[in-house]
């Protein structure tokens, strides 16, 4: 597609279940080759993130800190 246009345009659809962010950070990894930061709650919720998750996955905390 690079070859033969300036500009492409991305549209994606972001439904009821509201998977915006996953589909962003899906997109990411297929745009960059490169595996993305993946939030732990993300994780839980859509295990499919681990393939392109930049580091594995931590175990749940009671209380969870946030981040430094």
């Amino acid at each position: 597609m690079r070859e033969r246009s300036r500009t492409t345009f991305v549209i994606t659809n972001n439904h009821f279940g509201g998977k915006a962010v996953v589909n962003a950070l899906q997109l990411l990894y297929l745009l960059t080759g490169r595996r993305v930061p993946v939030p732990e709650l993300l994780r839980h919720h859509y295990p499919e993130l681990e393939a392109i998750a930049r580091t594995p996955a931590q175990m749940p905390a009671l209380f969870p800190q946030p981040p430094k």
